[in-house]
C-alpha cells in the first residue's frame, strides 16, 4: 500500500485529506446508496466496485497503521519505566531524604 493508493481511495470516496474513520464510513454508506446497482443506472456496478475497493484500502490502512494521539501510550516500555523513577522520592533529584 503506497500513498498514491491512499489518495486515490480518498478521491474516489470524495474525502478531504484529513478525515476520521467515522467520516470514511459515513461517506462510504452515502456513496453506496447513491451508486448501488439496484438503482438501475448504467455503470453503477463499475462505480460500486471502485467505491468498495477504495473503502477496503482505507480500512486496511487504518488497521495496519493505527495512530494514537495519546502521547502517554506512544511511549516505549523503557521510557515508561524510566519515568516511574521521577515519581519515587528516593530517585527524584532535589528532594531531601528523611533521616
Amino acid at each position: 500500500m503506497n500513498p498514491q493508493e491512499i489518495r486515490k481511495a480518498q478521491k474516489t470516496l470524495q474525502l478531504p485529506e484529513q478525515t476520521t474513520p467515522a467520516e470514511i464510513k459515513k461517506q462510504y454508506h452515502t456513496l453506496s446508496k447513491k451508486h448501488h446497482p439496484d438503482q438501475g443506472k448504467q455503470n453503477n456496478q463499475k462505480k460500486m466496485q471502485e467505491i468498495n475497493q477504495a473503502y477496503q484500502t482505507l480500512q486496511e490502512y487504518i488497521q495496519n497503521y493505527p495512530i494514537n494521539l495519546n502521547p502517554q501510550e506512544n511511549k516505549t516500555k523503557h521510557q515508561k519505566h524510566m519515568e516511574s523513577f521521577t515519581h519515587d522520592w528516593m530517585w527524584t533529584p532535589g528532594k531531601k531524604q528523611k533521616k
